[in-house]
């Protein structure tokens, strides 16, 4: 605890706090027929609140200690000592958010050290502080040395004597030790920023170059260096409303249409998204308009002047989670709609503490290496972005998932909603979206292409119905509203018309087999494809799902470090039956693929990875004459 704030802070503080504890018990303690009533209990408290339970303890102790010392009263029993300092270590124990705890991963059968910065509540935390430190240590156990010490009375004598200076202590107390939780969180952010003098100038290229300098570190899920990182920034994240958002596919539209409804609703609205699709600025977004580039650099300069410091480096993605939450602090959001980067459990946007509302999109296999190889562990991680009595919104997924998550939302305290998607009817899809009969509302129209956004957009409309439960106002006209202007690129979205050319960011199996669907549904069934993956991908099942519908697959390799080689890609489909060709570069693919559906008439669909958008947009504007 003492790195969170330095020790120059930690040992003033503390010092601090053992004086003004022994002043408050001598002098500022009623004594009234024998019995003593006073608030010397808040500097040791603040201490354990602030610092956790040993610095809790030690400042408990070294008061008593030090009190008996040099205010001697009477008899003196190295039990009260003791007692103080485990009254100590219970309230650091119970009443600060970083305690060290145990728990057992039920999903897993295993047992783990959980440094969860937890929401300290009224009940049970602070009940059970005052029981246990008044009550049991405090009554119970400190009656003995005092009939000891006195042994003028039995000990039930003395119990009951005491007894009344505790019915006064235990309800002070209770009102008390909230109040202390907020002082406490005021001073720890500027503990945080103690020493803060303006950071460093960057320009946008060096910003983006100090984002990606980390990239090395790759994915590390843990909450430690983030909760660090925003103790140092003063917990920008904190007081802010979010929607957090997980899910194996569909994250990215049920956050875009989420803010776009939140927007008609006349809320300032920022967007959190991963990975970028066409420019870096698009991830951080507050009313439809990605982070300005001055403002990435300045936001970033901030941030990394707080990175620095820590001795464990973060990650790129928690640097990019960091600066989003300080931009939506500092633009004065209302609602954050929050993206999880990976799984969510120990993904870094699980930092926040209390969303308004928790949703998930769904569940299928995908980073199977990390999350878990089966549905029902997956399930676990996503399911840990649920609140302690927040509702949680989820999408159809696979018994064996839902189960694991309504049961995390049965232990929680958290309502579970379902989407009910038999209110759907009369849906009718076409390229340039969706039309569709939602009830109770009547038609709804979405203006994102292919028919899964149906599905999402039932998804959107659930989540803004527990949006508006929770006090929001959010009308059905502001829903109908965002969800026919929702836009999010890269989702079955029409680049060319003639010839006609698709991108769709498919990259696991849920997002083929939708993909597959809409070229059944959408593009007659026969399509050529231009694809290219991601090594850590499994893309053979995905080769096997696609080829049948497939006139000619050209295969290339994305501008990324994690790509497959577009040679190793064509043999995959080839395998599969496929008529493939390998190619130098996207742009040779693409143009190849745009001749082969100028001379058939068929549809080119791109896909593989969000990735390779940024590369293949512009080279289809190029190839097929639209700049």
């Amino acid at each position: 605890m003492r790195k969170k704030y330095g020790n120059v802070v930690w040992i003033t503080t503390a010092a601090l706090l053992v004086a003004l504890e022994i002043v408050l018990n001598r002098f500022g303690s009623i004594n009234t027929m024998g019995l003593k009533i006073g608030l010397a209990f808040i500097p040791p408290t603040m201490a354990a609140i602030m610092f956790g339970p040993a610095t809790g303890a030690l400042v408990w102790a070294l008061s008593d200690l030090l009190g008996a010392i040099l205010f001697p009263s009477g008899p003196y029993h190295p039990g009260f000592t003791a007692c103080a300092a485990l009254m100590g270590l219970v309230s650091g124990l119970l009443l600060c958010r970083e305690p060290v705890s145990i728990r057992r991963e039920s999903e897993r059968g295993r047992f783990i050290f959980d440094l969860s910065r937890k929401k300290v509540r009224i009940f049970p935390n602070v009940v059970a502080a005052v029981a246990v430190n008044c009550l049991i240590l405090g009554l119970t156990v400190n009656t003995a040395w005092i009939s000891m010490l006195y042994g003028k009375r039995t000990y039930l004598e003395w119990f009951l004597f005491r007894l009344g200076e505790y019915a006064v202590l235990v309800p002070v107390q209770i009102v008390v030790i909230p109040i202390l939780i907020k002082l406490c969180d005021l001073l720890s952010r500027q503990f945080a920023r103690r020493g803060a003098r303006e950071p460093e100038k960057m320009t946008y290229d060096e910003a983006l170059s100090y984002i990606h300098s980390v990239s090395w570190k790759g994915s590390r899920p843990g909450l430690e260096r983030i909760r660090e990182l925003c103790r140092l920034l003063g917990d920008p994240q904190r007081g802010m409303k979010f929607v957090h958002v997980a899910g194996t596919n569909g994250k990215g539209s049920v956050c875009a249409m989420t803010a776009s409804v939140l927007r008609a609703s006349g809320l300032k609205t920022g967007l959190f998204t991963s990975p970028y699709v066409s420019f870096f600025e698009e991830r951080i977004q507050v009313d439809g308009e990605p982070i300005p580039k001055d403002r990435l650099a300045e936001v970033t300069a901030k941030v990394k002047r707080c990175a620095d410091k820590m001795e464990d480096s973060p990650t790129e993605f928690e640097l990019l989670t960091a600066i989003g939450f300080v931009y939506f602090r500092e633009t004065g959001c209302d609602v954050v709609v929050l993206e999880v980067g990976l799984g969510g459990r120990l993904d870094s946007t699980n930092v926040i503490e209390d969303p308004v509302l928790s949703v998930i999109t769904g569940i299928d296999l995908d980073h199977t290496e990390v999350l878990g190889s089966t549905l029902g562990e997956i399930a676990a991680e996503k399911g840990g972005i649920i609140k302690p009595g927040r509702p949680v919104v989820a999408a159809e997924c696979p018994a064996e998932a839902e189960e694991v998550l309504r049961r995390i939302a049965e232990e929680r305290g958290s309502e579970f909603i379902p989407v009910d998607y038999s209110r759907i009817s009369g849906a009718v899809s076409s390229l340039d979206g969706s039309s569709f009969d939602l009830a109770p509302y009547g038609k709804m129209s979405v203006s994102l292409a292919g028919i899964y956004q149906i599905k999402n957009a039932a998804v959107v409309v659930t989540a803004a119905e527990a949006i508006r439960k929770e006090g929001f106002s959010v009308t059905d006209g502001n829903v109908a509203e965002g969800l026919a202007s929702a836009k999010w690129p890269a989702r079955f979205e029409t680049l060319s018309r003639d010839p006609l050319v698709i991108y769709d960011g498919a990259h696991n199996p849920n997002g083929v087999a939708a993909l597959c669907e809409n070229v059944r549904t959408l593009c007659g069934g026969r399509v050529i494809l231009v694809t290219g993956v991601m090594a850590d991908k499994d893309y053979r099942p995905m080769a096997e799902e696609l080829s049948p519908l497939t006139e000619k697959v050209f295969t290339v390799t994305p501008g990324n470090p994690r790509a497959l080689d577009a040679e190793k890609l064509a043999g995959v489909y080839a395998a599969a039956g496929a008529d493939a060709v390998p190619c130098a570069a996207v742009d040779e693919g693409i143009r190849l693929a745009a001749e082969e559906g100028r001379r058939t008439g068929l549809p080119v669909v791109i896909s593989g990875t969000l990735y390779m958008y940024a590369e293949a947009a512009p080279a289809v504007r190029r190839i097929c004459g639209m700049d």
